[in-house]
C-alpha cells in the first residue's frame, strides 16, 4: 500500500508540474503560500506573519494561501487570505492531505515556510520533520520555495538535520542569526544565507509613548552611551 501511495504521489507531481507549464501559456501563477511557524497564539509568530503579509501585499501579491495547522484556530489578523488547512497533514502525516496540497499548490508562484524556531525538533522532531518535507513538496511542484527567519539550536535533533539534508537545491535558505547559519551548516552541511528576522520589517507603531522613547534613545546614542533593549517575558521556577 505504501508503495502503491507513493507511486500516485509521483503521478500526481508530475501531472502538477505539466499543469503548471500549460498554466503559463495563459496566465502565470502570482500568488504566495506562506506556512507559519505555529498556529495563532504566539505575538512573535503574529508579527512575522503580519510583516510578511504586508510586504507581500506592497509587493503587489493579491492572492495569499496561509497553512491552517488547526480548523478549530480563527487564523492570524492578517486581511483578507485563502486558509488551506493541513490539519490531519500535520496531526497524522495524512496522504489526502498531501495530494490535496498538490493540486491547491497550481496557482501559485511562491511558498514561503516561516521557521522561527520550530525547525530543529526542540518542540516536536515530527512537526519539524513535517514542515521541511511540505517544504520539499512545494519545491518539487514547481513553486519558488524558501524557509526564512528560522533559528537552529546547540544540539538539533539528528533526523531534521537529515531532513534538511533532502531538501531539493532550490529550496533557499535564510537563518535569522550566525550561530544557526553555521549550525544547519555544521550539522547538516546544508548552507543557508545570514539575514534578519522578518518581523523587524514590520511598520513601528507610533504613539506618544513610542516617541518618546525614541527620542531618548537617539538622546543617549548622540551622548555616546549603548542603549540595551531587554525583553520581559514569564520566567517559571523550578525550585518548590
Amino acid at each position: 500500500m505504501r508503495l502503491l501511495k507513493s507511486l500516485i504521489l509521483n503521478v500526481l507531481l508530475l501531472a502538477i508540474v505539466l499543469a503548471r507549464r500549460f498554466r503559463y501559456l495563459f496566465g502565470k501563477p502570482s500568488g504566495v503560500i506562506i506556512l507559519p511557524p505555529e498556529s495563532p497564539g504566539s505575538l512573535g509568530d503574529e508579527a512575522m506573519m503580519v510583516a510578511v503579509t504586508e510586504r507581500l501585499r506592497a509587493m503587489s501579491y493579491k492572492r495569499i494561501g496561509v497553512i491552517s495547522y488547526s480548523r478549530l484556530h480563527p487564523g492570524y489578523p492578517i486581511g483578507e487570505h485563502r486558509k488551506i488547512d493541513l490539519t490531519r497533514y500535520f496531526s497524522w502525516n495524512a496522504w489526502s492531505d498531501r495530494c490535496r496540497f498538490i493540486f491547491l499548490s497550481v496557482g501559485y508562484k511562491s511558498f514561503i515556510c516561516l521557521g522561527a524556531d520550530v525547525l530543529d525538533g526542540f518542540y516536536s522532531v515530527e512537526r519539524s520533520i513535517r514542515r521541511i518535507e511540505l517544504v520539499a513538496l512545494a519545491a518539487k511542484v514547481g513553486i519558488h520555495s524558501r524557509i526564512m527567519g528560522f533559528s537552529i539550536n546547540e544540539a538539533p535533533n539528528v533526523q531534521v538535520m537529515e531532513t534538511f539534508k533532502s531538501l531539493p537545491g532550490s529550496v533557499r535558505l535564510f537563518a535569522r542569526d550566525p550561530l544557526s547559519l553555521e549550525r544547519l551548516y555544521s550539522k547538516a552541511g546544508v548552507s543557508s544565507t545570514l539575514s534578519a528576522d522578518v518581523a523587524f520589517l514590520l511598520n513601528p507603531a507610533t504613539t506618544s509613548t513610542t516617541g518618546t522613547i525614541a527620542a531618548w534613545i537617539s538622546g543617549q546614542k548622540l551622548a555616546g552611551r549603548a542603549v540595551i533593549g531587554i525583553k520581559e517575558t514569564l520566567i517559571k521556577s523550578t525550585v518548590s
